[in-house]
């Protein structure tokens, strides 16, 4: 399977996207876990008091595009390359009401769209992207994203309080133009033994974990191979860093490699009725596994593999240029960009 430890993977992607209209409810209490503004693991309220109308990034492996009517009406999708696959999701309400930043995260969103999370951009549309996200950045309303990264020191010298919006929690890239993460699509090689699923980043400090999903072939549904799982089978790769930033400069986060991992993405847990079956099913978990999962899906659901060396490695750094409850886009030190969306569904 591929591998790619290249520094600006670990600064923020993820994959698939759509842009759906969705207009936010009025009542949600911000404490609500069920209301729109539910987040993975920072709590989130909003500044406004009013609804606004967002579009959320969202992804799913066989669903069509589904869109609804809004006032800002979404471009045509680009019928010269392969369509992306989506997910349902459920829109965090965003506390950014200006219409000219919202016109421009719309604006933003399409374009990721039309360009299937920047897999397929032209120079063009590159340009495009740099010009929309230099206007969006000037609306930026959170002045100290990275602060769950701060060292104790810093953290005791500055505000105790739990920011309303940062960088923690689970994230799915939507647009980005970083040629290491490009190039890990492997739809152009019909022999190639994993198939590019969704990337995504989980943000726990102090580490950085970012998640690629390497799904089966589709030539695999062809032989009637043993051990190779079915069409849903897939394994996680994930590239760890440890991150930090300061107070001094709350906008850049720097980054220490730690380690890969390996593992097999979330199970569907099935109840077991009696303490026979318990048994029964401690003995048989990774056979079991295997034929339902597959060889490598079956071994590391069961025995995850995580490769840690005795010392950290400089990775880069990248700087926030744009953080709401529902969006975040930074930029790496090699100059790359990275658009993403808080994740909404448990995929890894």
């Amino acid at each position: 399977m591929m591998l790619s430890s290249s520094s600006s993977m670990c600064q923020g992607f993820t994959l698939g996207v759509n842009s759906i209209t969705t207009t936010a409810k009025k009542n949600h209490s911000p404490n609500d876990q069920n209301s729109c503004t539910t987040t993975w693991h920072a709590p989130f309220s909003s500044s406004s008091s009013s609804p606004v109308v967002l579009r959320s990034a969202v992804e799913d492996d066989n669903d069509d595009i589904s869109s609804s009517s809004t006032a800002t009406a979404m471009e045509e999708e680009d019928t010269t390359s392969p369509p992306p696959r989506f997910v349902e999701a459920t829109p965090i309400l965003s506390s950014v009401t200006d219409p000219e930043a919202i016109r421009l995260r719309d604006e933003l969103l399409t374009l990721a769209q039309e360009t299937n999370k920047g897999f397929k951009s032209t120079p063009s549309q590159k340009k495009r992207a740099r010009d929309i996200i230099e206007k969006l950045a000037k609306f930026n309303p959170t002045q100290d994203p990275a602060a769950p990264y701060y060292s104790t020191k810093d953290t005791t010298t500055t505000s105790s309080a739990t920011p309303a919006v940062s960088l923690t929690g689970k994230w799915d890239l939507i647009y980005t133009d970083a040629p290491d993460i490009t190039s890990l699509d492997t739809s152009w090689n019909p022999l190639a033994t994993a198939k590019l699923g969704r990337i995504g980043q989980e943000c726990t400090p102090p580490l950085i974990k970012n998640v690629i999903e390497w799904q089966r072939p589709d030539w695999a549904d062809q032989l009637p191979l043993p051990f190779v799982g079915n069409s849903d089978s897939r394994i996680l790769q994930k590239v760890c860093v440890k991150a930090t930033a300061s107070p001094q400069q709350p906008m850049k986060v720097n980054l220490e490699l730690v380690g890969i991992d390996f593992v097999a993405p979330p199970a569907t847990i099935v109840p077991i009725n009696d303490v026979s079956e318990a048994d029964n099913a401690n003995n048989k978990n990774v056979q079991d596994d295997i034929a339902r999962e597959g060889l490598l899906e079956g071994i590391l659901r069961n025995n995850p593999l995580e490769l840690r060396g005795p010392l950290t490695a400089p990775f880069g750094q990248f700087e926030i240029l744009y953080l709401d409850e529902e969006m975040r886009i930074i930029r790496t030190n090699q100059n790359f960009l990275a658009v993403n969306m808080r994740s909404q569904k448990e995929w890894f």
